[in-house]
């Protein structure tokens, strides 16, 4: 019961900052009462089938230039993900990504659908990228600093373009996830190029307990393709004060530190390519 009055209080207060910045005429209100009541019945009631249904109704009601349209988009997407309905959910993210309002917010959401849909169980996992697929997502926590996608490189092959706008003390990450039974990484390897000017990385996984660990510094060159390969029992936890060892890996990221190492700021392109992890 506990955690359910936490869930309703942090809707309440999601609703509340919504509506703290946009002009709510009287005629819209009953709309805001729908949906609030929809999230009391599923965070409160537990009741999420019948929530699904009422945002269901709403959204329909609501026509594409109303204010309301991307906060019921968003938690209708959160009640289909309750559901184990994660292509009902990103259906209705479409949406709330489009409205600056719940533009953050749903593109977290999307991370982690993505994330929980793109697991590793097998290793090792080679790719050259060349069938349109990769094992990385944004990280959920950085989904609003950067886009990535697999596109045709100037030699003509396919590779994971990774596209970041570098901000004073920013960073943006992506990330493979393994499944719960995956053997533990020993080692990733890839080719990197940074355009127009480079890139600093760092490897960072995360243990079972939560446990951070990181490599050293990687620097990528811009305008030149570089190979990568770092040990994973080469990495130290972040927290220094800690001896901890690494456990069962649950993932394994590249976190672009760029903006913490260099002047260079504005829009950043880093190309992957021959991605292995053993």
């Amino acid at each position: 019961m506990t955690n359910r009055l936490g869930r309703v209080a942090v809707a309440l207060v999601a609703l509340g900052l919504a509506t703290a910045h946009q002009d709510v005429r009287a005629e819209d209100s009953a709309d805001w009462a729908s949906l609030l009541d929809a999230l009391l019945i599923e965070m409160g009631d537990g009741k999420v089938a019948e929530a699904e249904a009422r945002l269901e109704l709403l959204l329909v009601r609501l026509d594409d230039e109303d204010l309301l349209r991307g906060q019921v988009a968003y938690w209708l997407a959160h009640s289909r993900m309750s559901l184990g309905d994660p292509e009902g959910a990103l259906e209705a993210l479409e949406i709330a990504t489009s409205r600056a309002d719940t533009r953050q917010r749903a593109h977290a959401l999307r991370s982690q659908i993505e994330a929980l849909g793109n697991q590793l169980d097998t290793l090792p996992f080679e790719t050259d990228l060349s069938d349109g697929k990769s094992p990385f997502v944004h990280s959920w926590m950085h989904s609003s600093e950067g886009q990535l996608d697999i596109r045709m490189e100037s030699d003509g092959n396919k590779a994971l373009l990774w596209t970041t706008t570098l901000r004073d003390r920013t960073d943006d990450q992506i990330t493979v996830n393994f499944a719960k039974n995956a053997p533990s990484p020993v080692s990733i390897a890839l080719r990197a190029k940074a355009e127009p000017f480079p890139a600093w990385l760092h490897v960072v996984v995360e243990d079972a307990e939560g446990t951070l660990f990181r490599s050293r510094t990687l620097e990528i060159p811009a305008s030149e393709w570089t190979e990568v390969a770092v040990d994973i029992a080469d990495l130290l936890p972040v927290l220094s004060t800690t001896n901890a060892r690494i456990s069962t890996v649950q993932s394994l990221s590249l976190q672009d530190v760029t903006a913490w190492q260099s002047s260079d700021r504005g829009e950043r392109q880093l190309w992957l390519d021959d991605v292995v992890i053993r």
